[in-house]
């Protein structure tokens, strides 16, 4: 009788973890959503639509650099910040350091 009543508990707890688990979930997608927004919507941000020669550089960058541990796309990052003259980056990416061509800021 003991450990029915303790499983019964142990499903109580599971199951009001589950229902918070979901509600931290739902309050997380709406922040994201939110922020998203605020990006796309608003002028906290500016997108770059990358070029069919950017991509060509990522990926000739890429094949130069993977093994040093940059991936495709922190060779796109760096090729746009480049193009745009992005001085600075902040990113806790040790691999921005790589090409040593941009100041990180953490």
């Amino acid at each position: 009788m003991v450990r029915q009543a303790e499983r019964a508990d142990h499903y109580k707890r599971l199951r009001r973890r589950r229902n918070t688990d979901s509600s931290l979930d739902a309050w997380r997608t709406q922040k994201a959503i939110e922020f998203g927004n605020l990006i796309i919507v608003g002028s906290l941000a500016n997108f770059h639509k990358i070029t069919e020669d950017q991509f060509n550089r990522s990926w000739i960058l890429f094949r130069k650099l993977s093994e040093a541990g940059l991936s495709f796309t922190d060779c796109t990052s760096h090729i746009v910040a480049s193009d745009l003259n992005v001085p600075c980056v902040a990113s806790f990416d040790r691999h921005f350091q790589t090409t040593g061509r941009f100041l990180l800021v953490p």
